[in-house]
């Protein structure tokens, strides 16, 4: 997985409520507002190599106010001499969303063999780029065509059908994967992969359907009680297992 970097065809951050320039560096990542910050519902500060925190209180205890500390990671620790021990909490925090981000050598094509495998919808961000380009933001060699339709040169990403997306930029605000296109190959094994589950019984017809789409079959592994699966690899080698 990576944060993106390395890649100055634009800089521009799409926030789901709106589209804003960014004047220089190169500091957001790639295509922020493409693939980047999805909260723009929730008001909180988030920086770029971390969590902004806002100071929380404890309530009182034994006449005295006890200010809970910010250890880290969100977490908040009540001194000892509050209530006689330490107490952690993390109120005033919520769950990050995140999507899982694939390095690729053909993007739009491992988009379409993941988008088969689990049924998902390929996002289609050509209205965002109708705009883009009608505006100047970003050139012709920043797009292709896949499909009949316009998509982000070396970007493609899928999404679950049932969460909510952006009518624009296509975006899901939900499950996702993105792929990346990068310029070195895969090496060695994956170190997180993807499971994908059949209906009981059905393991055989979903290998057999996955290899219809461009999987590979590796190994079959059968544990007994424990789990049956199938070691597979998708079209540019990342293995996964059917189970």
């Amino acid at each position: 997985m990576r944060t993106g970097g390395g890649n100055d065809l634009l800089m521009l951050e799409y926030d789901l409520l709106g589209l804003t320039n960014l004047d220089g560096g190169d500091s957001l990542g790639d295509l922020w507002w493409f693939f980047g910050d999805q909260s723009s519902e929730v008001d909180i500060d988030v920086a770029l190599d971390g969590v902004v925190t806002k100071p929380m209180q404890r309530p009182r205890m034994g006449g005295s106010t006890c200010a809970a500390r910010d250890i880290g990671m969100g977490v908040h620790r009540q001194p000892l001499g509050c209530g006689g021990a330490h107490a952690t909490n993390t109120t005033g925090y919520m769950a990050l969303s995140w999507k899982l981000v694939i390095d690729s050598t053909n993007a739009p094509a491992l988009a379409d063999f993941w988008a088969a495998a689990l049924e998902y919808e390929v996002e289609d961000p050509s209205a965002l780029i109708k705009q883009l380009l009608a505006a100047g933001s970003i050139g012709e060699e920043a797009v292709v065509e896949h499909r009949g339709r316009k998509t982000f040169r070396g970007y493609a990403a899928i999404r679950h059908p049932e969460d909510s997306f952006d009518q624009t930029s296509g975006v899901g605000r939900g499950r996702r994967l993105l792929f990346q296109d990068v310029p070195e190959s895969k090496s060695g094994k994956n170190r997180l992969h993807i499971d994908v589950h059949s209906e009981p019984g059905g393991l055989d017809k979903l290998v057999a359907r996955l290899e219809e789409l461009g999987g590979t079959r590796v190994r079959e592994v059968d544990k007994g009680p424990a789990g049956h699966w199938w070691i597979m690899q998708d079209p540019e080698g990342n293995e996964f297992c059917a189970a």
